[in-house]
């Protein structure tokens, strides 16, 4: 090893410094050739293998496997679930049918207008909606009939299921400017449903906004998210 080639000779290193280095470079690759023919020999005349590093393949498709089934259930549950979990409109609008009630606050009536805005008030509220009907047809006859009398007939004829008649009265009162109009909008978007024309009803319910009042306005965005057949 003192004969060191010029090319690996360093001025600022001394001989045994060179030799040392030298020295170990040899050594490694002495082991490294040694190590290369050792594992030949082992695995051609004694089928000694070094193990393979890393996870098996079996392994990693014993992980992966149970992974996608899980991937595939959650993408169904996103998918289907939301319509699982719908309400069903129809339901929804029957149950909401059967919380209207009209407005009996007025003092005693005394003209014949008030008597028959009376009977029809309490024909309804007591369930009895043809005999509210009939009394709603003779109010509206009358000349000093107003918008709410209006509104009244047209949920009575819909709590009676005539909804053709219920239809025509809510669509006249949004012919002009009236304090009904989201409750107009409303109860014919109902008539609508019940009579079966249920794009033309889901329309009308999407009118309402919330500035036009709480309540109306919640329960038109239950039936537009609820399910419709």
């Amino acid at each position: 090893m003192s004969t060191t080639n010029n090319k690996l000779s360093n001025p600022n290193l001394s001989e045994v410094e060179q030799e040392a280095i030298i020295g170990t470079f040899v050594r490694r690759y002495e082991n490294e050739r040694l190590r290369k023919r050792w594992s030949h020999k082992l695995s051609t005349d004694h089928q000694v293998y070094r193990p393979a590093t890393g996870i098996p393949r079996t392994a990693i498709r014993k992980i992966i496997l149970p992974i996608l089934a899980i991937a595939a259930s959650l993408l169904f549950l996103l998918a289907f679930l939301p319509g699982f979990l719908q309400t069903d409109g129809e339901a929804l609008m029957a149950s909401y049918l059967t919380e209207v009630t009209i407005d009996n606050s007025r003092s005693e009536p005394k003209t014949e207008l008030e008597q028959a805005r009376a009977q029809l008030i309490e024909n309804f509220n007591s369930g009895n909606f043809e005999a509210a009907v009939s009394a709603g047809k003779g109010l509206m006859l009358m000349p000093g009939a107003t918008d709410e009398d209006r509104y009244s007939v047209g949920l009575t004829f819909l709590r009676n299921n005539n909804t053709a008649q219920a239809t025509a009265i809510f669509r006249e009162l949004l012919e002009h400017p009236t304090d009904f109009k989201t409750e107009a909008h409303y109860y014919l978007g109902i008539s609508l449903l019940v009579h079966g024309e249920t794009a033309a009803g889901l329309s009308e319910l999407k009118r309402i906004k919330e500035t036009d009042g709480l309540t109306l306005h919640a329960k038109a965005q239950k039936l537009l998210e609820a399910k419709w057949d």
